[in-house]
């Protein structure tokens, strides 16, 4: 098993050395130029992850920092997350530990910006401070007749990922979001947990369906097959294939049998790994992965291959949402873990564009949204994550439960990469050229036009 793992390790990277030369051939050009404007967009959000975060995760890996693939893209800067009303100063960061637990935003506030461009309250899903709903990125990919998905590990109804779809003032209105994302987005793909017949132990079938996530009504529906809206503009509906196996997703990753519009809700309640039975503050790995579910990467997979049936291209958003729980736990083996798992996620989806000669016409990019936990490499300030050594738990610390007003890093790749370097910007003595969320989104929008 270890050599077949191996085999397999060393071709993605082959592959992925392959697309990584590619594009850093092709990132360049100015954002006035028509050849900057990616056919293919590809936002893959690290959610909870700070700089501290990619720091452990790589000292894992590889036994120092910036390891990891998406810290090799040429386009790399620090991007802040508050929600409306809220600031960051540099210099009280940096002066005062306690300050970064001041005025931090969520995932619904964070994820509004980055979708629309605009501030909002935390909690508040795709709406402005005032309750308006504002266009969100698969709105507007969707005015560009390209197809918009979205994907995540943990449920699909999450905030950090539904503000990408739908408008909501609630990120805990699970059944009027999923209601939402099922019958009024403009979503051609929707992968995430949130199966009423699964818990997140091993698979084991419940007695009886939980629909702690999606109405009965609207699970029967996807099941029946006659969820769904007019999504191609033509007077009918478009009805969504309800996936659910790993075999299934395993099979349209392989490019087989690929259905024109998926709603994939993985055979878990809450999550894809994170919940696994066994010790959640075990070192990484030590405790098995859950085989029986699909990877972060073949959901990706098989979310490019619906996708990529529209020849004007797509947006797609991933969220390794696992990596914020696993924050919130304190659980640093999990954290690390969720965080390799979205690079492996990024890291086959390079090679798919790659193989599809896809790489003049796309960009990657791999943030995080806000930052969780207030980690640090020393006890009661700020300091470098400390190794053990490669394949070890690195020494880190844990400050909160919470989410924090941290920086949080930003990497990209590929065509209109550059605009990023572009934006206004602001100076962090630790991180250097800063910018905020509500830049990344509204640069995200101008992108895709």
């Amino acid at each position: 098993m270890k050599q077949e793992k191996a085999v397999h390790n060393q071709a993605m990277c082959s592959k992925l050395s392959i697309a990584l030369v590619g594009f850093l051939v092709l990132s360049c050009g100015s954002l006035d130029s028509p050849e900057v404007h990616p056919e293919r967009l590809l936002i893959f959000v690290a959610n909870g992850a700070g700089f501290y975060h990619m720091d452990a995760a790589s000292i894992f890996k590889t036994g120092h920092v910036k390891g990891l693939i998406f810290e090799q893209f040429p386009t790399r800067l620090a991007m802040s997350t508050y929600a409306y009303g809220g600031s960051y100063d540099s210099k009280r960061a940096w002066s005062d530990f306690n300050y970064l637990k001041e005025g931090a935003g969520d995932s619904a506030a964070a994820s509004t910006a980055l979708a629309s461009g605009v501030k909002t309250h935390r909690a508040f899903v795709g709406v402005s401070p005032d309750g308006q709903a504002t266009r969100n990125l698969l709105e507007k990919t969707y005015r560009s007749y390209r197809s918009a998905g979205i994907v995540s590990n943990e449920s699909f109804v999450n905030a950090g990922i539904a503000a990408f779809a739908v408008h909501n003032r609630s990120g805990n209105s699970y059944h009027e979001i999923s209601n939402a994302l099922i019958n009024k987005s403009l979503a051609t793909v929707v992968i995430g947990a949130g199966n009423p017949w699964f818990d997140d132990r091993w698979n084991k079938k419940l007695d009886h369906a939980v629909f702690g996530y999606l109405s009965q009504q609207d699970w029967q529906n996807l099941a029946d097959g006659v969820a769904g809206n007019d999504l191609d503009r033509d007077g009918q509906g478009d009805p969504w294939d309800l996936v659910e196996s790993k075999k299934d997703f395993e099979r349209i990753a392989e490019g087989t049998e690929v259905p024109d519009r998926l709603f994939g809700i993985i055979q878990a309640q809450s999550s894809l790994n994170r919940n696994r039975p066994g010790n959640a503050f075990a070192a990484p790995y030590k405790v098995a992965r859950n085989a029986q579910l699909p990877t972060l990467a073949t959901l990706c997979l098989a979310a490019l291959e619906v996708l990529d049936k529209n020849p004007r291209g797509f947006t797609l958003v991933v969220e390794a949402a696992s990596i914020d729980f696993a924050s919130h736990a304190n659980q640093s083996g999990r954290m690390i873990e969720e965080l390799l798992a979205l690079e492996e996620a990024v890291q086959e989806s390079l090679a798919w564009l790659a193989t599809r000669d896809y790489l003049k016409t796309s960009l990657v990019v791999v943030l995080g949204d806000h930052e969780t936990g207030h980690l640090s490499g020393q006890k009661g300030k700020h300091g470098p994550i400390q190794s053990h050594g490669k394949g070890e738990q690195p020494k880190l610390f844990w400050h909160s439960y919470e989410h924090t007003n941290s920086l949080v890093p930003i990497y990209a790749i590929g065509i209109g990469a550059k605009a990023f370097l572009s934006l206004p910007s602001r100076r962090d003595q630790q991180y250097g050229s800063f910018v905020d969320n509500t830049q990344v989104g509204k640069l995200f929008s101008e992108l895709i036009q």
